[in-house]
């Protein structure tokens, strides 16, 4: 029996965390499962996106964060 990849098997793929086995069976889903070949695109075009968006906190952003985070260890230590 054949088996069927879900959307997380392609994100795992489309971030080369699968297993050779896994890969094979994902490329051979992908030629024949024109529904599943438009997703993967889809998803390809996503990550892209989020990537190319990403971009470094301001240094002020981070030191509200750690300021907070060493005020609650504080708080839980004592």
């Amino acid at each position: 029996m054949r088996k069927t990849f879900t959307p997380d098997d392609l994100i795992r793929f489309i971030y080369r965390e699968t297993s050779e086995k896994e890969e094979l069976g994902i490329v051979e889903q992908l030629a024949s499962d024109p529904e599943f070949l438009n997703e993967y695109r889809q998803l390809v075009k996503t990550i892209t996106a989020l990537g190319d968006s990403l971009e470094e906190p301001h240094p002020t952003s981070v030191n509200i964060v750690l300021e907070y985070s060493a005020a609650l260890h504080e708080k839980t230590v004592f």
